[in-house]
């Protein structure tokens, strides 16, 4: 059983006055999932579980991952992936922590600034165009058959490349 991580994680749920339920639909899980969590049921949720709950809760990802005693080669690959990303952000002044997590995913292992929450954050007034327009370059396109692909929590977008001849 994992009760430290399940304690942690009721204990910054709880101060939020997060209801399980709430936090389950939050973070687009089985709320039956979380109260496994909190009881140390499962021993080890996966990464992208407690990539979400870093997001909503706001608890240090990599303090998740060892309490869900993930190995030292499994953290440095996660935490320097995430590093990467979070090395870019860290130039722009005016992105906070608590907007880095609301703008970036868990994607097959890797975290990636999400294009979609990155428009979401703009359409919601969270950030200007200037931040935005900054965020979309940082997101780190892939150009492949004259197509520009950001990726995405929900799917990724595909454009086509304007600049292709």
């Amino acid at each position: 059983m994992n009760t430290e991580l399940g304690e942690l994680i009721k204990k910054i749920r709880m101060e939020k006055s997060l209801s399980q339920r709430e936090l389950a639909r939050r973070i687009d899980i089985d709320n039956a999932a979380i109260s496994r969590i909190e009881k140390g049921l499962i021993k080890k949720p996966s990464s992208e579980i407690l990539f979400r709950i870093y997001q909503e809760l706001g608890i240090n990802f990599v303090t998740l991952l060892k309490l869900a005693k993930y190995s030292d080669k499994e953290l440095w690959e996660l935490a320097g992936i995430g590093n990467r990303v979070y090395n870019q952000l860290e130039f722009m002044d005016d992105i906070d922590e608590e907007l880095t997590r609301k703008i970036t995913t868990l994607r097959n292992g890797d975290v990636i600034i999400d294009v979609v929450k990155v428009l979401n954050a703009y359409k919601s007034g969270i950030i200007d165009e200037k931040q935005t327009i900054r965020l979309i370059v940082a997101c780190n396109p892939i150009d492949v058959d004259n197509q520009i692909i950001y990726l995405s929590e929900k799917g990724d977008v595909i454009i086509d490349n304007p600049f292709s001849h």
